[in-house]
């Protein structure tokens, strides 16, 4: 090892174990108890994941026991489910690692491991996208093939995202040379792409897709010859993907200001936290779009059992009635 490289060992040795950023004149650091926005993380992923959880198993029930028409938009489903499960765990893993608090309030380890864990939520947000979107193309091939033109649509907006999905993913994989370098500021000698700008470009088609799958329904069923009350409800229920539409829009917004604002640069653990819950909210807002169809057949379903459940109640009762009045 050159003289050189000894003296940068020992700088980045130092900074492992020190603050990964000077504070701001002022304050001082806190690596115990210093500000953190954990206390969003635990209501966002409460609400989605509740809220996604009870609808996959309503969904799974209906098509499977009611409905008995289970096919591959439901295990896509299932598989962004559990993409899901697999992202809010990384997010709070990331949370011990500096996520949600200002650079100076965590070590320069911590601060290597949040940046792996970033590189994480990349790779896994790419795959539970794509199969949440592919979940809802498949959905629209079962409900809406009414012509073959409309049919043939459909698929090339699936081929086309699991193509956009896929070459999303090797080129995170080879975003940097060598690899470590995506989340290790500390190697020197790095060829990398331009992250933040891949990022954003990468968001902005991908919501550009989100209105166009949210489209594709609203305005198929506005050309069906139907009831406006009936289309109006129809519609309202694949509206749903219309907030994964804001979430992915404010998810854009927030990774522009990356490249753009200076503070977002000086301290990336504190400013990156709401492009993270807005990308778990994205995804679960898409899941719910495509589980929300089985609800109106699970409503059905219910209140045909409590009505069997009533009559079968009302019949105990008159039994015993004429039981009681036959031993007088």
């Amino acid at each position: 090892m050159s003289q050189d490289d000894a003296q940068w060992r020992q700088q980045v040795d130092a900074r492992l174990v020190g603050p990964a950023a000077t504070p701001p004149p002022g304050v001082t650091s806190n690596f115990t108890n210093g500000p953190s926005r954990h206390k969003y993380n635990i209501v966002c992923q409460t609400i989605c994941l509740t809220t996604v959880t009870t609808l996959v198993v309503i969904r799974v029930y209906t098509k499977s026991r009611v409905l008995k028409s289970l096919g591959w938009d439901d295990a896509t489903s299932v598989l962004a489910w559990l993409g899901l499960i697999a992202f809010g765990v990384l997010i709070a893993i990331s949370d011990e690692y500096g996520a949600g608090k200002h650079m100076w309030d965590i070590t320069g380890a911590d601060y290597l491991t949040f940046n792996k864990l970033t590189y994480a939520f990349y790779i896994t947000y790419t795959f539970d996208i794509l199969f949440t979107k592919a979940s809802i193309l498949l959905l629209y091939l079962r409900v809406f093939s009414l012509t073959r033109s409309l049919r043939i649509v459909i698929q090339i907006f699936l081929w086309a995202h699991i193509l956009f999905y896929i070459a999303s993913f090797f080129a995170a994989v080879f975003m940097c040379f060598p690899l470590d370098a995506i989340w290790n500021p500390y190697v020197r000698h790095i060829k990398c792409l331009d992250i933040g700008a891949l990022k954003v470009v990468s968001a902005v088609i991908n919501v550009v897709s989100d209105f166009a799958i949210l489209f594709i329904p609203i305005s198929t069923v506005w050309n069906l010859k139907m009831q406006r009350k009936n289309k109006v409800r129809t519609m309202a229920i694949f509206a749903t993907g219309l907030f994964g539409c804001i979430a992915g829009l404010v998810r854009v917004i927030f990774l522009t200001k990356e490249l753009t604002d200076k503070s977002y640069a000086q301290d990336p653990t504190w400013m990156s936290y709401p492009a993270i819950l807005w990308s778990y909210a994205e995804i679960a807002a898409g899941i719910l779009c495509g589980c929300m169809p089985a609800v109106p057949a699970f409503c059905r379903h219910v209140r045909e059992y409590a009505v069997k459940i009533s009559n079968k109640r009302a019949r105990i009762e008159d039994d015993l009635r004429r039981m009681f009045r036959s031993d007088v």
